[in-house]
């Protein structure tokens, strides 16, 4: 007849719930943790409060608010949403223009905010390409720095 090893009682709590000086427990949410629930809670939760008081978007710029996208766009569909997602913001118009009065009073000028009228999409500007350089010149002796084609039979 087999000998069977006596085990300890299973556990029937979660790990967070044992006592801080049992070996398996680990605290459930340290000071990093709560701080990253607490910013999420906040992020997603001021615009749905501020819409739910009332708050709609500004038609600011020079354009219409983007629509929100249909399912029958297909993948458009989820092309679409940060679109649509970012123009519906409440206090969008606020928070632009606090960003502009911050540029002009840090750098003594307006933030670049989006394409221009030239397409640049940053404050830099395109880059201009590398210079063309000219290619390398055969060695003295006749042989040349790079491989000839494979000649036709």
């Amino acid at each position: 007849m087999p000998v069977q090893e006596e085990r300890p009682p299973s556990i029937a709590v979660h790990e967070a719930w044992l006592p801080a000086e049992h070996p398996l427990h680990r605290p459930r949410h340290g000071g990093r943790q709560r701080t990253a629930l607490l910013s999420a809670l906040v992020f997603f939760l001021v615009p749905v409060l501020a819409v739910s008081l009332g708050v709609r978007p500004a038609e600011f710029e020079n354009r219409a608010l983007a629509g929100f996208p249909t399912p029958t766009d297909g993948w458009g569909f989820f092309t679409g949403l940060p679109a649509w997602a970012s123009d519906h913001l409440p206090f969008r118009d606020v928070a632009v223009r606090v960003v502009d009065g911050l540029s002009r009073g840090a750098f003594g000028e307006s933030a670049t905010l989006g394409p221009g009228t030239d397409g640049n999409a940053g404050p830099v500007g395109p880059v201009a390409p590398p210079a063309a350089t000219a290619p390398p010149e055969p060695m003295l002796g006749g042989t040349e720095t790079r491989a000839s084609p494979p000649s036709a039979l």
